[in-house]
């Protein structure tokens, strides 16, 4: 048994829990480590308690009753921050761990995945992209405790569709050549894999001095975002000859390249916990203008496309 309302919470998630039953839907893709922990230094996918906020089979307790409260977002992220976090390691030994080449940050999206989505198949487990995709709608997002994740659709209102955000996350990652599914990916080798360049994340930093050996680091999350794709489709029939009116200058601007916030902007800081959560603009579509002539403005609907 696993008290979190204990006093000596600390205590409390180190000690190993002597019987854990697997029955009890979705536990029995948890990670197979004897004994099972509340949390297992380094990894949060073989802490009990981070299993039990992320994975969205957990929606019962051990008599079969539906939970009565389930972890919001905020509520998840510190399960698995203290679970990198305890003992946490030097950054010489992220940079010298067995088989890296180059030792670097990088930014992932990541989420948690049960069996056999994992590149192992053998338990749930995190699991990262290279891409991550958004989607635009005409309100903003929700996040559905229930299923662990952002959800479109709103009961409430049938006609209304929530832009779903993407978290990335910033990771110590190493880089190896040629990939290993048994290890960490990619799910799906394709031929040359084994000649490529994969970074693999050891480690997500953190604000404080529980994050790194010594060091007590700050993150500063940005993006960057550009869509070009109507500017890239005119430029392409001018290619093929049959050129349109909207040429040169015009095509850097407003509806025909998009930027920055007019695409998504950042969740604050304080509200994405340590991870970048674009949030896509609320609308499908957005009155566009563009003028030769001050007496002569030409209006396209235009339609706001996803990250």
């Amino acid at each position: 048994m696993l008290d979190i309302g204990a006093r000596d919470l600390a205590a409390e998630l180190a000690k190993p829990v002597a019987e854990l039953d697997r029955t009890v839907p979705g536990f029995g893709d948890f990670a197979p480590t004897r004994p099972a922990r509340g949390i297992e230094p380094g990894s949060p996918a073989r802490s009990l308690l981070y299993h039990s906020f992320a994975s969205a089979a957990v929606r019962t307790d051990g008599r079969g009753r539906t939970l009565g409260a389930l972890p919001t977002l905020a509520e998840a992220r510190p399960s698995r921050t203290t679970s990198t976090g305890s003992g946490p390691p030097a950054w010489t030994g992220c940079a010298r761990s067995p088989g890296t080449t180059r030792s670097a940050s990088s930014s992932s999206p990541w989420t948690t995945a049960t069996p056999p989505a994992p590149c192992h198949g053998r338990h749930a487990d995190l699991c990262f992209s290279r891409t991550g995709v958004t989607r635009m709608g005409t309100a903003g997002p929700h996040y559905d405790a229930r299923n662990r994740q952002f959800a479109s659709p709103d009961p409430k209102q049938p006609f209304v569709f929530r832009t779903v955000p993407q978290r990335f996350a910033p990771y110590v990652a190493m880089q190896v050549t040629g990939a290993d599914p048994r290890l960490f990916g990619p799910h799906d080798v394709v031929s040359g894999d084994e000649q490529r360049s994969f970074r693999v994340p050891l480690h997500k930093p953190f604000p404080g001095r529980e994050c790194l050996h010594r060091l007590d680091p700050t993150l500063s999350l940005a993006s960057h975002l550009v869509n070009e794709k109507l500017k890239r489709m005119h430029l392409f029939q001018r290619e093929q000859g049959y050129p349109t009116e909207w040429t040169g200058t015009d095509l850097d601007a407003f509806p025909f390249s998009l930027r920055g916030d007019s695409i998504a902007s950042l969740l604050p800081a304080q509200q994405a916990n340590s991870s970048g959560v674009p949030i896509p603009q609320p609308r499908v579509y957005r009155p566009g203008a563009q003028s030769r002539d001050p007496h002569d403005i030409q209006k396209v609907l235009v339609q706001i496309p996803s990250t």
